[in-house]
């Protein structure tokens, strides 16, 4: 599953959204946007609820920062509201209009979530390795859907998000060795059919290309010896144990 990404390229990321803004207008968002930021996103973990680059399907929408971790409409309290965000960082593709989380979402509120890249552990000798996954030529743009929930007891109205997954590819079947999962990504006229809510959506849940990705292992980022969220966090590491595992995912 994808519980955690990298975040920094505003610009590239606003650019790879399909977007009509002006590049005066650009520079405003970005300039915008680096202000709501909190810290920056070299690793960002989605546990700690942080905001990802999204663009909604609200008329005239721009890209904003929009908290990972969907609240339904139909969550009563911050209790529930707390708990629900929690197990809401992914969505199935195979289950979105059906399951109750995600199904009101998947009709009406979707969104496209841009992303340097994203992190995913492979499982090797009862042990976890990190590796960072990105697109060859372009930063990644995920299928998403978004949320709206207002807390009653303080009128807040707060917006939300959740990353579409579906069956790995091949090349990252290897990376993700457990559950064999990946987000949804899309390329540029896939933005527009997940964007249109008339549109048959099921083709866009194909694994993207083995051949369009690149990943490689990266240091150790969580625990007392990690870098944590650092630029070094999605740097190339390599670690011995692991030579026969580069050869077959030829990252050499």
């Amino acid at each position: 599953m994808c519980y955690s990404v990298k975040s920094i390229l505003k610009k590239e990321l606003i650019l790879a959204i399909r977007t009509d803004a002006s590049t005066t207008r650009m520079k405003e968002i970005i300039t915008k946007l680096q202000k709501e930021e909190q810290q920056p996103a070299y690793y960002a973990n989605a546990h700690a609820h942080p905001t990802l680059l999204t663009q909604t399907n609200e008329p005239d929408s721009e890209p904003q920062l929009i908290e990972w971790g969907l609240i339904p409409h139909w969550v009563k309290d911050h209790e529930q509201a707390k708990k629900i965000s929690a197990m809401t960082f992914n969505a199935r593709s195979e289950s979105i209009f059906e399951k109750p989380s995600f199904r009101d979402a998947a009709r009406s509120k979707r969104c496209l979530i841009a992303l340097d890249g994203y992190y995913e552990y492979l499982h090797f000798n009862k042990r976890k390795y990190p590796f960072f996954v990105q697109l060859k030529s372009t930063p990644m743009v995920v299928a998403g859907l978004w949320s709206e929930w207002t807390d009653k007891t303080t009128g807040e109205i707060k917006k939300t998000n959740t990353i579409v997954t579906t069956e790995a590819n091949e090349l990252l079947k290897q990376v993700h060795n457990t559950k064999q999962r990946m987000p949804v990504v899309l390329d540029e006229q896939g933005q527009f059919e997940w964007m249109d809510l008339k549109k048959d959506t099921k083709k866009l849940f194909n694994p993207f290309p083995s051949s369009e990705f690149k990943v490689h292992s990266t240091p150790p980022i969580l625990g007392h010896k990690g870098v944590g969220n650092t630029l070094e966090s999605s740097n190339k590491f390599e670690y011995p144990e692991l030579v026969f595992v580069y050869e077959e995912l030829k990252v050499h």
